[in-house]
C-alpha cells in the first residue's frame, strides 16, 4: 500500500538520485522498475557520483541474472538516441498501485532528469478490475503523499515527491486513463484512437504487468 511503500522507497530514491546519466544509468533505472526492492544493492558505491561505470555494470549484470531474456542493450541504445536528440516522448503502461507504482515513478523521474525523455505519459486504468489496479487518482495521491513526507525521516522520498509534483505541474508528466487497460483484449485489438495516439506520439513504451505481457503474446 501507499503508507507501507515509503520505508522501502526511501533507500531506492537515494539510489535513483545517484544514477549516472549514461546508458548504464538507464539500464539500472529500468531494473529498479522491474525488480523494485528485490534489487541487490550490496555493492552500490559509497561515492556513486564519482564511481566508475564498471561498478554500475556489475550491479546491472546481477539484476539480469534471473531474466529469461534480456534486451537491455537494445533499450540502452534506443534511449541514448533519444537523449542525443534532446529527449523523446515515452509512455509507461502502469499495472499496480503501491510500491510498484512508486518504482514506475522513479523510472519516469530518471528518464526526465537524465534527458532521455521530454515527456512521460502514464497509461493508467479507468477503473479497478483488481483492487491494486492503478488509476490516475492513485498516481496523484502517491505524488502528494511523498511530497508531504517528514523531511527529516524520509529526505530522499520527500525530495522525489517534490520533483514529481513539479513534473506534473509543468507538463513533463502526463496521466491518461483508458478502459482498454482493464479489458481482456490483445494489444493488436487496441482501440484505434489509443493506437493512433501512441503511434503518432510515443518513441518508446515500457509495459508492466503479467496481464499486459499476455496481451503482447496473445
Amino acid at each position: 500500500g501507499l503508507e507501507t511503500s515509503v520505508a522501502s522507497a526511501e533507500t531506492l530514491m537515494g539510489k535513483v538520485e545517484d544514477l549516472p546519466k549514461t546508458r548504464e544509468g538507464t539500464g539500472l533505472a529500468a531494473a529498479f522498475a522491474l525488480w523494485g526492492n528485490k534489487m541487490d544493492l550490496s555493492i552500490w558505491p559509497a561515492d556513486a557520483e564519482h564511481a566508475g561505470r564498471d561498478v554500475f555494470s556489475e550491479i546491472l549484470d546481477k539484476a539480469g541474472e534471473n531474466l529469461l531474456h534480456d534486451d537491455n542493450a537494445k533499450l540502452e541504445d534506443h534511449c541514448e538516441k533519444l537523449r542525443a536528440k534532446g529527449g523523446g516522448t515515452i509512455d509507461i503502461i502502469v499495472d499496480n498501485a503501491g510500491f510498484e507504482l512508486v518504482t514506475d515513478l522513479a523510472l519516469a523521474d530518471y528518464l526526465v532528469d537524465s534527458g532521455v525523455a521530454k515527456v512521460v505519459t502514464f497509461q493508467l486504468k479507468s477503473h479497478p478490475t483488481f483492487v491494486s489496479d492503478a488509476m490516475e487518482k492513485d498516481l496523484l495521491e502517491t505524488v502528494e503523499h511523498y511530497a508531504n513526507l517528514d523531511e527529516e525521516k524520509y529526505p530522499n522520498a520527500r525530495r522525489a515527491g517534490a520533483r514529481w509534483q513539479k513534473y506534473l505541474n509543468d507538463g513533463r508528466w502526463v496521466c491518461h486513463e483508458d478502459s482498454f487497460w482493464v479489458q481482456g483484449l490483445a494489444m493488436w485489438d487496441m482501440p484505434d484512437a489509443l493506437r493512433d495516439d501512441m503511434n503518432s506520439r510515443c518513441d518508446l513504451a515500457f509495459v508492466k504487468g503479467d496481464a499486459n505481457y499476455r496481451r503482447l503474446i496473445g
